[in-house]
């Protein structure tokens, strides 16, 4: 527990450490404001002790690649600190937004009375608006001038928790035993929840105040005449946004993030519209140069969900005792791990799955796997060297068995030499995975495989254009060949 130790050190000494420059605020007037300025002190000790963690997260990363052998170790005590991080930058964020809020009431009642006809507009809309929207849509009208502020304070914490989730998300691929992947899985769903609760608490404000502005603009237009021609545009992009909100639930992580920006041009667009009919040039022009930003892609955030892994429990094999493949305890289907090495000693091939088992003589545990021409090859032990699969190598081959060692490497068949070897995938037809798709590999497509079909897979937490099928695996292999990123697989049909 050495470095929570070192974390609270860090963060005591934050604490004591006097800041030193004066706090300043965001505008002279709230300096009287005592509990604006505690708040930026606080928030500004916050961030010193978070910067402080942060060095220290620096020196065990720094430590991780002096020492890749213990990845495992170091990633999961980096994970730790990045929570304690994460729930710093959290109580910044609720302070960030306690103090936006603050900054922007201030504003808000002590507006430049310096130009006559933006006062006049504010006037003249005001009394427009209030006598011909209810107060909810008042209400609406005015928190929307709070939105950005929310968002500011809200994005901060989630920019924290997605970080923290990629972390997780690549340690989790890289875990090479069965425990430190479910310790990160758990980590991984408790960030995944602090991201919809984020999502859920941006939602619950800014979902009312979007349909009651959308609602009153378009009463409001409609109420002063505004012509069809005119909203026609305006309708259709309306039609479009609803689209992508749909979409967006299945594409991002957090949809209400994602979408804020797009539905807050919507509203402007609105408003401009407003402000032409009711001839305020200001607002109509405060409108037009907002909407001349380009739109902003910040929190579209895909969504990531952890992959299934397989890890193997290694062990040396067997010879006689309990466990004795036989016809009433056959062989099970081998299973090879998607990363790092593993080595068994490969028995015997068979045409066709074995009925009798008496070739295996004692060896236990044994597996089995397919391969192409209806082939059966029998293993039996799992090592993680090629040096300790040899030991029992000998031995087997001390029962008459023409064993081999087989090897594989990230899920790979390899050679003695590292090397991969090529084999045919098992299966009746055959479909091309492709995992980099651009317009150059759609050109190739086109040409090699006109008349194939194309379906998006979701594989390891990474989005794959599967091609085919094909009846042949030679054309199957010349597309993928013809591929920067590609491989061939196999689909036995029943």
């Amino acid at each position: 527990m050495k470095y929570i130790k070192t974390i609270f050190s860090a963060i005591a000494l934050s604490v004591l450490t006097p800041v030193g420059a004066q706090t300043i605020p965001a505008d002279s007037g709230l300096a009287a404001d005592t509990a604006y300025i505690a708040l930026l002190e606080q928030e500004k000790i916050l961030n010193r002790a978070a910067d402080s963690i942060g060095t220290i997260i620096d020196e065990w990363r720094g430590k991780l690649s002096e020492n890749p052998d213990k990845r495992d170790e170091y990633s999961i005590e980096i994970l730790r600190m990045e929570g304690e991080l994460f729930d710093i930058r959290n109580q910044i964020g609720i302070i960030t937004t306690r103090t936006n809020l603050l900054e922007q009431e201030y504003l808000l009642k002590n507006m430049s009375d310096d130009n006559a006809s933006i006062n006049n507009e504010s006037l003249k809309s005001e009394d427009f608006f209030a006598s011909n929207l209810t107060q909810a849509e008042l209400d609406a009208l005015r928190d929307g001038k709070k939105a950005d502020s929310i968002v500011t304070a809200l994005g901060k914490r989630l920019d924290a928790a997605v970080s923290l989730q990629r972390d997780i998300f690549n340690s989790y691929r890289e875990a090479s035993d069965k425990e430190a992947a479910d310790s990160l899985a758990v980590s991984f769903e408790k960030v995944t929840a602090e991201i919809t609760s984020l999502n859920d608490s941006l939602r619950s404000f800014w979902e009312p105040v979007y349909s009651n502005q959308t609602y009153a603009f378009e009463r409001l237009l409609d109420k002063i005449n505004t012509p069809a021609s005119l909203m026609e545009s305006l309708n259709e992009q309306s039609r479009n946004l609803r689209s992508r909100e749909a979409e967006a639930v299945n594409k991002y992580s957090a949809p209400a993030f994602a979408m804020y920006d797009p539905q807050r041009r919507m509203l402007l667009r609105l408003g401009r519209l407003l402000a032409d009919r009711l001839q305020m040039p200001y607002k109509a022009d405060s409108c037009a140069n907002e909407l001349a930003k380009k739109e902003s892609e910040k929190y579209r955030y895909a969504i990531l969900r952890l992959p299934e892994l397989t890890f193997v429990n290694f062990a040396p094999l067997k010879i006689g005792g309990t466990g004795v493949v036989s016809e009433t305890n056959p062989p099970k289907e081998l299973v090879v791990p998607s990363r790092g090495p593993l080595y068994k000693i490969e028995l015997l091939t068979s045409d066709g799955e074995l009925t009798n088992y008496t070739r295996l003589r004692k060896v236990n545990p044994v597996e089995y796997r397919e391969i192409a021409g209806d082939k059966f090859v029998y293993y039996a032990g799992s090592y993680r060297t090629r040096a300790q699969a040899k030991s029992d190598y000998d031995r087997v081959r001390r029962l008459g068995i023409s064993a081999k060692i087989a090897a594989w490497n990230n899920g790979v068949p390899v050679d003695e030499n590292g090397v991969e070897i090529e084999e045919i995938p098992v299966g009746d037809i055959y479909r091309v995975e492709v995992y980099s798709m651009d317009d150059t590999t759609r050109d190739i497509i086109k040409e090699i495989a006109p008349d194939k079909d194309l379906m998006s897979l979701e594989i390891d937490g990474e989005t794959v254009i599967s091609v085919g099928p094909f009846e042949e695996y030679e054309k199957a292999k010349f597309l993928a060949k013809s591929l920067p990123k590609a491989k061939v697989t196999g689909i036995k049909l029943q």
